[in-house]
């Protein structure tokens, strides 16, 4: 039988990231609860209810750390009560296009760029979005460029498409295995899903 779980992300493709970790993990979870909405604000507000639900359920909620030091500092100062022992309360460091960043070989694969201009250490990088945006506007596929860079004049740091043509990445190309080896932030989120039982 399958396992209940709730999730909770910041948008669509940090949504797409824990959905495939959750298809691809060793046990069959059933999606019972879906929250996603723009940024990290909402979560926050909500972070004491998705503790709370974890009584019933496990829930995964995902966040970027983005400027905050480290991920024990911004759980902190989130969650002020006890952490119910099936919340889990993950946080990319710095944000999950880092997790995407780390399967080289798909990034590479998928921009049609060459795997050694792809960063070693993604968890590194202070802006992986930006990252990302750079290695993109090296892609040979004119669609990719016109989904995920922004437009001449555009105030936005990404293009109109680029949450779903990474999403469409994180089905189609990214390999959980090969990118937790690169990630520690990944890693500990993808054995936190594992040990669910």
């Amino acid at each position: 039988m399958a396992q209940a779980i709730g999730i909770a992300t910041e948008d669509a493709l940090s949504e797409a990231v824990v959905e495939k970790m959750l298809n691809y993990a060793p046990i069959e979870f059933n999606v019972v609860l879906k929250q996603r909405k723009r940024g990290s604000g909402y979560l926050k507000k909500q972070v004491r209810k998705f503790n709370a639900i974890a009584n019933s359920y496990p829930v995964l909620l995902l966040t970027d750390l983005d400027r905050v030091v480290c991920a024990s500092e911004l759980k902190k100062s989130w969650l002020t009560i006890p952490q119910n022992p099936k919340f889990l309360f993950r946080v990319a460091v710095r944000e999950v296009e880092s997790w995407l960043l780390a399967d080289r070989e798909a990034i590479s694969q998928f921009l049609n760029i060459s795997i050694s201009i792809c960063p070693g250490s993604p968890d590194d990088i202070l802006d992986p979005k930006q990252a990302l945006i750079n290695l993109a506007k090296k892609s040979k596929r004119r669609e990719i460029k016109q989904d995920m860079l922004p437009a001449k004049g555009s105030l936005s740091p990404v293009g109109l498409g680029y949450n779903a043509r990474l999403s469409d990445f994180v089905w189609n190309y990214w390999n959980v295995d090969r990118a937790i080896v690169r990630s520690d932030s990944l890693n500990r989120a993808w054995k936190s899903v594992c040990a669910l039982k």
